[in-house]
């Protein structure tokens, strides 16, 4: 059963508050056969002190440090750098960020899900953590267990819910890993995993579901992925990921234009998430009716729009140009839970 060696790939950039956790979630497993490599990306707080600390204790944490590149940058590096290493007989790769961490019997059932289904690619469950605490995870309806090798069901039930696109869910065989020139990608900060995603859904022959909660997501509120607001918002990077996915998804021609609509179903409600999210920002009307115009503008978001439904009166809206309306709705809609929560309470306080 130790036969399978792991590979903990981390990226690490200003996280001096959280990497020890990481870091211990790792060297406290149950499973021994692994290496933790940890790439710091030019971190300016003490982060790359406390990994080189750990690696000068413990044999099996090796750490790279470069200048500041952004976390597609970062994985490659490590992706890289397994790739170089003598090729192991059953090696497996696992994605960890850095203010996240590991339940202590991870690999040991990742392990076990390897020999039983013989899979290249395991997909496990995740649970969120906000100070010590486990709190409600947004999971798919009926989320899928067992074992699929018909490449159109697996990407019917990855291309379907956003939890999906982490890569900290996924162990893949490191066959399934390429030396890839991802330069063009570095700028993005958010929707990273997604793409990364794609070339290893591509190679795996045969992916495993199981249901077991093994990553810890660390809600942690200076993180990028979990604060978006006006100032960091950037219309290109959504599409771009997106745009990447459909292109893959039309080059692997395993879909039929039923697969296509249901997509597209879901693509449009993430857009009207975002448009949401936009209605909501601390900055002027103005401001926000050019971040519509963007949207309405780009290509991926034009072919979403063109495919709106007259259910979907948000889009649209969009549209339509009907942006002052679209912030009065959502600002209705916000007023309104708002009364309905105070109205909740009054009547939980009266009992």
């Amino acid at each position: 059963m130790k036969d399978i060696y792991f590979y903990i790939l981390v990226p690490v950039y200003n996280v001096a508050e959280y990497i020890r956790t990481c870091i211990e979630s790792v060297l406290s497993q149950t499973y021994p056969q692994f290496k933790l490599i940890l790439v710091n990306d030019g971190s300016p707080d003490d982060s790359g002190e406390i990994c080189d600390e750990y690696a000068d204790k413990d044999e099996r944490v090796l750490v790279i440090h470069q200048d500041n590149k952004g976390p597609i940058a970062a994985r490659e590096t490590a992706i890289n750098y397994v790739l170089n290493q003598p090729k192991l007989k059953n090696s497996f790769v696992l994605f960890l960020d850095s203010d996240d961490a590991l339940k202590n019997n991870t690999l040991e059932i990742v392990a076990q899900a390897i020999h039983k289904f013989s899979a290249d690619m395991i997909i496990f469950d995740w649970d969120k953590v906000c100070n010590g605490k486990t709190i409600a995870v947004d999971r798919p309806t009926n989320a899928y267990t067992g074992v699929l090798t018909d490449k159109s069901k697996i990407f019917r039930i990855v291309f379907s819910h956003w939890s999906y696109n982490s890569l900290g869910r996924k162990a893949v065989s490191i066959d399934l890993l390429t030396h890839q020139d991802l330069s063009d990608y570095y700028h993005i900060q958010g929707g990273d995993d997604l793409l990364l995603s794609l070339p290893l859904y591509k190679r795996a022959n045969k992916v495993a579901f199981i249901p077991d909660r093994l990553y810890l997501y660390t809600l942690n509120p200076n993180s990028l992925t979990q604060s978006i607001q006006y100032e960091n918002y950037r219309v290109r990077l959504e599409p771009t990921i997106r745009t990447a996915v459909w292109n893959f998804l039309v080059e692997q021609d395993v879909w039929n234009s039923e697969d296509f609509e249901c997509y597209l179903k879901y693509v449009r409600v993430l857009l009207r998430k975002n448009v949401q999210i936009i209605s909501g920002f601390k900055t002027s009307r103005e401001n926000k009716f050019r971040i519509f115009e963007e949207i309405r503008n780009d290509d991926y978001y034009s072919m979403v729009l063109n495919s709106a439904t007259f259910k979907d009166t948000t889009l649209l809206l969009l549209r339509k140009k009907k942006y002052l309306l679209i912030i009065m709705l959502f600002s209705l809609r916000r007023a309104l839970s708002r009364l309905r929560k105070y109205i909740l309470k009054g009547k939980k306080n009266e009992n």
